[in-house]
């Protein structure tokens, strides 16, 4: 490099004269300096061959012809296989890739739960949500682990969004809670996912809104970058940001790498703050707002894209261009900058190679140029901006249409696509080329600078050309250039150039819904066979002909009941899920597996007040008490084995032996054995104490073991006694434990009792057992004792005996749970006896054998009897519900069944069947007062009998009574009783109905009486 520099001085020194030896020194300080640039990569890079010259729209047809594609990268959420990581930068699109299948949950699976990653770096931000190419209105604003919920006219309501940025430190609740035992796909609280922006999309099954499993894409703003210009890190879109950070590059948590590793030094703040600032420049638009002027965004996936191919893309949505010399990267955004250098036809080195290109050939040129972009409108579906012609430029080709397509698929914002394709419809026309060698003092011109030409040749005034190719020649130090023409008007814009932006959204007609009207729903009950009211139920009637009903019940705070559907219903059906008696409801209705329908208005019924009564309590409840029972004794049995498998050992010997391992090593251990032994003519018997310390930095432990043991001809009998006691930071154990055992021939008696406390910063526990053991040949009897305390909150004791497998004992159990305590007292025998001792002999006043309770006497202030068997009855007053005696056991003709339905002024009804093996007769009456006095035409006031076959039917008239009129004015009026009789055959359910008419009803009473057999 030396002997470079030397032989530049000698040829600039012999080549100027002293007038003109200042100019031709800082000339070469300047060359000087440049070369200084270059480093290690030295003279092999003055020869750097740096751009080409061709138009923008050349270079971007160039870029198309490598297979650059128009839509987003991730158009389908990607599922299964090996899918390569990826993240966004600026604002972009993605489907997304499924964490898991999607799940089901609730009521017959109505709800479906997506779980789809979006990037695999933290810190993106969801700013959009598109299910099925429509963009979701949120009732909210999408924060990092907030649940927001779709608006009631966005899918009715039936979606719910909840976004993780990465940030997030456990597993989502809601999936843990929803899906944590889930036979499939278990979700566990190890499911966190750190670092990664995933998104949980919930729909609940609606047909009429979903026929399929939902399409998603999403709208996201990228990686924060740092903004050099202010020195802040930041969600930005600008395009020459994300160019820089590209070249800067993106370090990963495992340490790989995406994108350049260009140093602050090789990125000069000078050009690309001025980039950054071009690319930020507000651009009027004809709402009479402003847009920046170069945006962009794209899906970066690690293992696919490929960094070049990423600043291609950026370059082509904002006309702009970048270029690399000595290390130092350059670029060009929007309109060529001012000047760096003035040329005239002296300054070029006339006796090198020149060259000109004055136009290009019609097969390189372009009058026409349709661009696609993706449409973040269209939930980033590829878009087709409106084709740019240009008549006039027709003209000078020849008449031709000269058409390029483009794809700007870095581009997500039409106003841009539109500025851009008019700025390389003008550039393209700039045909003028040319190539020359210039002398050393222009050899710091950067790439994709600009110089100003003035040529008397060529009759330029100034016209500016772009360095798009530059070679240093190291012999003499002359930059041969390549330059093309440019001209800041290209790239001008005005309101008055921007066209109409297409929403991409076809505005159809919304069809008319049916909503059911004037349906009936009323409180009912649910008679028993004798006709007694047994649940309360909500009737719906009055239905047109429809194949069935979709019904939804709330209550009074807006709760969802439940909802269903009801197939076949005719004109009334009834709802029964979920409904309590008192109690007020709201229902809505709809035509089931119709299109075009919606809900009806809310109807509010208020049930009737039908309680519980003895006949309710069926086998069944008396199976929940069993099985209370048995969960009792479950837990009970439970707590005294953990007390004594895991509390009275903990592992104690493994713990310790761990402890010495260690201490030997890292700490110091001191041990001391004393023994004692004596045998003679095989009677042995030995004493042996085991005394151990050990300490370490962080612990300390101390132990003693004795044992005895003694033995003659297979009679041993044997005592051992362990001692611990163990310091850690954080916790504290002292443990004993004795045990005892004698053994002859098989024949065994042992007992062990164990002693174990530990106090920890989060945990302590306290705990004593006691076990006995005798065994003779096949037979053992153990009893256990326990005593536990855990943690402040759990108390168990606890005694159990094991005869060969029949256990028996009893247990209390305290436990403080959810702020409450909860205690147990569990007695598992087979005869569990109550006694006291009353003068010389014991008398039990309870007694529970063979699963009946046996009660001496007893005091019951108030008592709910399903079945009683009584052998003798005393009793003050007697209550018997109506209808409740069974007239099978009174003689013929001795006495009716009686019904009633009296009260208001609606319309009655009483259900009423046929147990009996024949024919049964009633006698109806039913006392009316009713009137009718409304208009001229003609009306009735009176009462309608029927014997419906379905509640509501109005089928079989058994009676018709009142007062008609002809109108005109006339009053119509009736009052008084009417009777009429009818029968049930065997089996057979009829309902006895009366409809009062009328404007005007006073009264409508319904009394029935069944004729005894």
């Amino acid at each position: 490099m030396k002997n470079l520099f030397l032989a530049a001085l000698v040829y600039l020194l012999a080549s100027s004269g002293p007038a003109d030896a200042a100019p031709v020194i800082a000339a070469f300080q300047a060359v000087a300096a440049f070369v200084g640039t270059l480093g290690v990569v030295g003279s092999a890079l003055l020869q750097l061959a740096i751009g080409s010259a061709m138009s923008m729209i050349a270079k971007s047809k160039m870029r198309k012809a490598q297979g650059q594609n128009s839509g987003i990268q991730t158009e389908v959420t990607l599922t299964g296989g090996t899918n390569s990581e990826s993240f966004i930068l600026g604002y972009y699109g993605t489907a997304g890739t499924w964490v898991c299948p999607p799940l089901s949950r609730g009521d017959r699976l109505k709800v479906l739960t997506y779980v789809i990653d979006l990037a695999g770096m933290p810190g993106h931000s969801l700013e959009h949500v598109f299910v099925n190419g429509e963009k979701l209105k949120l009732d909210g604003k999408i924060k990092h682990g907030k649940t927001v919920t779709s608006k009631p006219d966005s899918f009715k309501g039936l979606v719910t969004v909840t976004y993780f940025d990465g940030s997030q430190t456990k597993a989502p609740v809601m999936m843990q809670r929803n899906y944590g035992t889930d036979p499939d796909f278990p979700w566990t609280a190890e499911m966190v996912g750190r670092g990664r922006c995933y998104v949980i999309v919930e729909f609940t099954h609606d047909a009429k809104v979903f026929s399929g499993l939902p399409r998603m894409r999403f709208g996201l703003r990228g990686l924060p970058l740092l903004d050099p210009r202010v020195g802040e890190v930041m969600h930005s879109d600008n395009l020459a940001l994300l160019a820089y950070s590209v070249l800067r590059g993106f370090e990963f948590p495992d340490g790989t790498r995406w994108g350049g590793e260009a140093s602050l030094a090789d990125l000069p703040l000078s050009v690309w703050s001025a980039a950054m600032n071009e690319a930020d420049r507000l651009i009027a638009t004809k709402d009479e707002n402003e847009e920046p002027q170069f945006r962009g965004g794209f899906e970066i996936k690690i293992a696919e894209t490929e960094p070049a191919e990423v600043l291609e893309r950026f370059m082509d949505a904002c006309t702009g261009d970048l270029a690399e010399e000595g290390g130092t990267w350059y670029v060009r955004m929007g309109a060529p900058q001012v000047p760096s250098a003035f040329l005239t036809d002296d300054d070029l080195i006339v006796d090198a190679p020149m060259s000109l290109t004055p136009f290009a050939g019609l097969a390189d040129s372009m009058n026409s140029l349709t661009l696609k972009y993706p449409n973040p409108a269209i939930a980033w579906e590829v878009s087709e901006a409106e084709r740019i012609l240009r008549p006039e430029l027709e003209a000078q080709h020849e008449g031709r249409r000269l058409s390029e397509d483009l794809s700007l698929s870095a581009c997500p914002f039409p106003l841009q696509v539109q500025r851009v394709g008019k700025a390389y419809i003008e550039d393209a026309q700039r045909d003028v080329l040319h190539s020359f060698t210039l002398p050393p003092d222009f050899a710091h011109l950067s790439p994709l600078s600009v110089v100003s030409w003035t040529s008397e040749h060529n009759q330029y005034d100034g016209k500016h050309f772009s360095i798009e190719k530059k070679v240093i020649h190291p012999h003499d130090l002359l930059a041969s250039v390549e330059v093309r023409e440019v001209d800041p008007a290209d790239h001008s814009w005005s309101t008055d150039d921007e066209l109409p932006v297409p929403d991409g959204v076809t505005q159809l007609t919304p069809p008319v819904l049916f909503i059911l009207n004037g349906v009936r729903v009323a409180p009912v009950d649910i008679l028993d066979s004798d006709g007694n009211p047994r649940r309360a139920a909500i009737e719906v009637s009055q239905i047109p002909i429809v194949e069935g009903i979709e019904w939804r019940v709330f209550d009074f705070a807006g709760t969802r009941i439940a909802d269903g559907v009801a197939m076949d219903v005719g004109d009334t059906f009834l709802i029964t899920q979920g409904i309590l008696p008192g109690h007020t409801y709201f229902v809505s209705l709809r035509v089931a597996d119709e299109v075009n329908v919606d809900w009806s208005a809310w109807y509010e019924v208020n049930t009737n007040d039908v309680r519980l009564g003895p006949d309710d309590l069926s086998e069944e409840v008396w199976q929940y008490v069993d099985g209370v029972a048995v969960s009792a004794l479950n837990d009970f049995n439970g707590n005294m084995t953990y007390a004594l498998e895991k509390l009275a050992q903990v592992g104690l010997e493994n713990r310790v032996s761990g402890f010495l391992e260690t201490a030997r090593i890292e700490g110091e251990v001191n041990e001391k054995t004393e023994a004692l032994s004596s045998e003679m003519d095989g009677v042995r018997a030995d004493l042996v104490q085991n005394y151990i310390t050990a300490a370490m930095q962080d612990s300390a432990l101390a132990m003693l073991r004795t044992s005895l043991t003694a033995e003659i001809d297979g009679v041993s009998a044997s005592l051992s006694t362990s001692y611990y006691t163990i310091a850690q930071v954080n916790s504290a154990i002292s443990a004993a434990r004795t045990s005892l055992r004698s053994e002859i021939a098989g024949v065994s008696a042992t007992l062990n009792a164990d002693y174990y406390t530990i106090a920890q910063t989060n945990s302590a526990i306290s705990a004593a057992t006691t076990s006995v053991t005798s065994t003779l040949d096949n037979l053992t009897t153990t009893v256990n004792q326990v005593q536990s305390s855990v943690d402040g909150v759990k108390g168990t004791y606890g005694v159990q005996v094991n005869n060969n497998g029949v256990v028996t004992g009893f247990g209390l159990v305290s436990e403080l749970i959810n702020g409450s305590v909860s205690t147990t007292f569990t007695v598992q025998a087979d005869r569990f006896v109550v006694a006291s001792s009353s003068g010389g002999g014991a008398v039990s006043p309870f007694l529970i054998s063979g699963g009946k309770v046996y009660i001496r006497d007893a005091v019951i202030r108030n008592a709910s009897i399903s079945s009683a068997k009584i052998k003798a009855l005393a009793v003050d007053t007697l209550h018997i519900k109506g209808k409740a005696v069974d007239t099978r056991q009174i003689a013929e003709n001795a006495a009716t069944t009686f019904y009633e339905a009296t009260g208001g002024t609606g319309y009655k009804r009483i259900q009423i069947r046929n147990t009996h093996d024949e024919p049964i007769t009633l006698i109806i009456q039913v006392l009316y007062d009713c009137q009718d006095d409304s208009g001229s035409a003609a009306r009735f006031a009176g009462v309608k009998i029927y014997k419906e076959q379905t509640a509501g039917g109005k089928n079989n008239l058994l009676s018709s009574v009142g007062d008609g009129t002809t109108g005109d004015g006339e009053v119509a009026a009736a009052d008084g009783t009417e009777v009429v009789t009818t029968t049930i055959n065997p089996g057979i359910t009829r309902y006895i109905s009366a409809y009062p008419e009328g404007r005007v009803v006073r009264r409508c009473d319904m009394i029935i009486f069944q004729r005894q057999r």
